[in-house]
């Protein structure tokens, strides 16, 4: 029985604008001052959250994943080293720091509200820093959570089985009580899973195609998993 809905956040409640690919092309350019190809920009963006993901090269740079992304797509765009970072550092505040470029998905509120009528526990596990929690009030949602942790706080990111187990260790339930949402196959879908929650990926278009995965469209699909 599902007593519990952890959630991811960006991706999943927050929706970047206009698009993820056309958030990170308008911020670069403004940062870089150069003319970014939208193709050429998503392709990179694949590639860097995909190295991003191999925790073992993360750690390996001394760095957790909020930190190692921007830095590494700074790279992939053929930043200076030497300014990689400053630019990694501008591209995460104005990327994933700034609520004004977000909006909320328009099933968030429906869902959030169809649990906390059920009596469900809410909570959000995020690989993010500790601008994150803004994001919460900005959006006014955060009378819906019972608690929201990043990486930067706890020190472990998806898929660690640490940081779920952290999540855990905040409430009383049974890991098999609870049921997490996110957007990421692994970061979210096989790390939760690999601590014994039920998961779920939210796929809003419809990009996986692995049957074993078990993937919702739309966020208040969610209802249907609480039995």
């Amino acid at each position: 029985m599902i007593k519990a809905v952890f959630f991811d956040a960006i991706k999943t409640l927050f929706d970047p604008q206009p698009s993820e690919v056309g958030l990170h092309k308008r911020v670069l350019e403004h940062i870089t001052g150069k003319t970014i190809d939208e193709k050429e920009l998503e392709k990179i963006i694949a590639q860097a959250m995909a190295e991003t993901e191999k925790l073992d090269v993360v750690k390996a740079n001394g760095l957790q994943q909020w930190e190692y992304y921007p830095n590494k797509l700074a790279e992939l765009l053929g930043c200076e080293i030497e300014t990689c970072k400053t630019v990694g550092d501008q591209l995460r505040y104005e990327t994933w720091g700034n609520p004004d470029n977000y909006k909320l998905f328009d099933d968030v509120l429906p869902t959030l509200k169809a649990l906390k009528e059920r009596g469900i526990y809410i909570a959000c596990v995020s690989n993010e820093d500790g601008w994150l929690g803004k994001f919460f009030d900005h959006f006014e949602i955060s009378e819906y959570f019972h608690f929201v942790i990043t990486s930067q706080e706890v020190g472990y990111e998806k898929p660690d089985s640490r940081i779920f187990m952290q999540a855990l260790d905040m409430t009383d339930f049974n890991a098999g009580e609870v049921l997490f949402v996110g957007d990421s196959l692994v970061s979210d879908y096989q790390g939760s899973q690999s601590v014994g929650m039920q998961s779920l990926l939210i796929d809003r278009k419809h990009k996986n195609h692995d049957d074993r995965v078990v993937t919702i469209d739309n966020l208040e699909k969610v209802l249907e998993f609480i039995i």
